[in-house]
């Protein structure tokens, strides 16, 4: 039976102790899930965005009343938008299935989306590659329906870390080390509580919204008001954001904060000091996080799509995630195709009057 909660009867499941509890059975059992799809960072970000959002859950259980599926999304308050649980602050979009339900769950879960939201769009923004696809694939009613995009992800196999600490040790970055910690205590330290990430997290916030500014246009912090308070609460669970930050004379020059999935670390808000560019703090924080990251029990640094070029140069290794935009009105879906494919003829003829220059976005090696 699959079942759809919003609004009030959402927020008693939330609250209802045996559906947690098969919410994170259901997750450990499932092959693909990430934290995103966990019940600590969904249950979270439903909290602390509650002004914006209203919890939309659609739960699949067998005739023993075992979850056997699970897909969260919210509604924002005024019904316009329609997002996966987590929205863009969810690296990895998607929904948790037993093998007996992987390929007929996701088809079924946005049926009855379909039948309460008519009118709305849903995008999930990444999907993993071991996420079961084919059952949505082959359904001949959402084939016409789902707009699919591959995406190459960078990935740093950390190995034992030897690697990492191989290139600390090469003359260039030892050289900016040094120079780095000749003006004074150069520490590299893990933040485990939410009170010691409360005590940087607007150092961190001022270089990373400045940096994002400079390049992108927009200060992701200043402009969401829930952002600073969900980062400190996802910190309240363990294990879920793992935050580590590069320190000279007590002052951050360099930080990351990203989701842990099991052996992976996901790479999220990574910056750096700019007055300390020519020393690349943001490249050597990196290749500390990964040695550090090896040495406990962590396998993969997840670069993270989205086709930075500076991320290529850190990875060694890399594989494809998928978007699916899906259009729950066939007339929207061909519409959207016939305006892409507008699109991107548009982008060939530019591309081709500016002789196929290109630009990247700035990394954390400063340069």
């Amino acid at each position: 039976m699959v079942d759809l909660a919003q609004g009030d009867t959402a927020w008693a499941l939330l609250r209802d102790d045996d559906f947690l509890d098969q919410w994170r059975r259901l997750a450990g059992e499932c092959a693909w899930s990430t934290a995103c799809q966990g019940s600590d960072f969904v249950s979270t970000w439903y909290d602390v965005y509650r002004e914006d959002f209203s919890p939309v859950i659609v739960s699949m259980r067998s005739t023993e009343s075992r979850l056997i599926g699970l897909m969260t999304m919210a509604i924002s308050k005024d019904g316009s938008h329609l997002v996966m649980a987590g929205a863009h602050q969810a690296e990895y979009h998607g929904w948790l299935a037993t093998e007996e339900t992987e390929r007929r769950f996701p088809s079924e879960a946005l049926h009855i989306l379909r039948k309460r939201f008519p009118r709305r769009q849903l995008t999930l923004r990444y999907l993993t590659p071991d996420i079961p696809l084919d059952g949505l694939r082959e359904d001949p009613f959402w084939q016409s329906r789902i707009v699919w995009k591959s995406s190459q992800r960078p990935l740093m196999r950390l190995g034992d870390g030897e690697d990492c600490l191989a290139s600390l040790r090469k003359k260039s970055n030892k050289s900016r080390w040094n120079r780095l910690k000749a003006q004074g205590e150069l520490s590299f330290q893990e933040l485990t509580t939410a009170a010691e990430l409360d005590a940087v997290l607007d150092e961190i916030i001022a270089m990373y919204d400045g940096r994002q500014q400079a390049v992108n246009g927009v200060a992701p912090f200043a402009s969401d008001p829930h952002k600073r308070p969900f980062h400190v609460a996802m910190m309240e669970h363990p294990n879920l954001l793992h935050a580590t930050t590069l320190t000279l004379n007590g002052r951050v020059v360099a930080a990351h904060l990203g989701l842990r999935s099991g052996p992976t670390v996901h790479l999220a808000i990574v910056t750096h000091a700019e007055e300390h560019d020519r020393h690349s703090p943001g490249k050597l924080h990196l290749l500390k996080l990964g040695h550090h990251l090896a040495t406990s029990g962590v396998e993969t640094l997840d670069l993270t799509p989205g086709g930075d070029r500076w991320k290529d140069r850190f990875a060694n290794d890399f594989d494809q995630v998928q978007e699916a935009r899906i259009f729950f009105s066939g007339l929207e879906a061909r519409s959207f195709r016939a305006n892409r494919l507008l699109r991107q003829a548009a982008k060939r003829v530019l591309h081709g009057l500016r002789g196929g220059r290109s630009s990247g976005a700035a990394g954390p090696t400063g340069s």
